[in-house]
């Protein structure tokens, strides 16, 4: 994270001020509130996310053992919302393809994507010459997601770049372009079209979305009105429903494998 954002800065981009926490030291110059991240998101996981409001606490979440000893600090920014820049780089950054965007409408608490719209980049009024600008300069070809934050104070904050199939990537295909299609094609050497017509839709990654309703951070009642106006469910698809129930057999052994853990923490403290 640390190498993404000084890249970011070079390019152009707002980064949130951060510094880097390798032990038990909490430096005096740490601005708060602060939001603390994983140093490498492949290693870390959500108990490494905390905000928190003074040095105090920051010490105590720290010394805890929540969360890994290597983290990210990062002040905290009120956000207005939080959007992806869903794409595909092809010949090293010489061609990037951003067709929409993800405006998140509710975020789930597990999770850093949730409730979502998709609609297209013509809608959000944003400079995409620095994102191409930045794909260019780590000389990527293939999928990816750049996630940004737009504070309250009007300010677009980089926050990371995924170089992979995003977890929302599908919402692109149902909208009307298909990234992973276009990506395999151009390696081909085939031809595809250029035309980005995209569809706005509203996206729900339903099987975390729903554990809203137990964190009552949403009642039954609007949790199903959502689900009624969802154009684009992440896992359930009525012609195709094996990988739907698959996923949540998966989920269902995950939560029943966590509870033991969860009381056990629950009695030590």
């Amino acid at each position: 994270k640390e190498t993404m954002n000084d890249l970011a800065k070079q390019i152009g981009f707002n980064v949130a001020e951060s510094w880097l926490i390798t032990d038990d030291s909490v430096y005096e110059n740490i601005q708060y509130p602060c939001i603390t991240k994983p140093l490498e998101s492949i290693a870390g996981s959500k108990s490494d996310i905390k905000i928190c409001k003074t040095s105090d606490e920051l010490r105590r979440f720290i010394s805890s053992g929540d969360c890994d000893n290597r983290i990210q600090v990062q002040k905290f920014i009120e956000r207005e919302f939080e959007f992806q820049l869903i794409g595909c780089s092809l010949s090293r950054g010489n061609e990037v393809i951003i067709p929409g965007f993800t405006k998140i409408i509710r975020a789930t608490s597990c999770t850093n994507t949730g409730f979502l719209k998709y609609l297209p980049i013509s809608e959000l009024d944003f400079d995409l010459g620095r994102c191409k600008e930045f794909i260019r300069a780590c000389n990527y070809s293939g999928l990816f997601s750049l996630e940004f934050l737009r504070g309250k104070d009007g300010v677009d904050y980089f926050l990371e770049i995924n170089f992979r199939n995003d977890g929302n990537a599908y919402s692109v295909t149902a909208a009307g372009v298909n990234l992973p299609h276009i990506w395999v094609t151009s390696f081909q050497g085939g031809s595809y079209n250029r035309e980005y017509n995209i569809t706005p839709i509203i996206v729900m990654p339903e099987l975390v979305d729903i554990f809203e309703i137990f964190k009552r951070t949403v009642t039954l009642k609007e949790w199903l009105r959502d689900v009624k106006r969802t154009d684009c469910f992440l896992y359930y698809d009525k012609q195709d429903i094996k990988p739907f129930i698959y996923q949540l057999s998966l989920m269902i052994i995950s939560t029943i494998k966590k509870i033991p853990k969860v009381l056990l923490r629950k009695l030590t403290r």
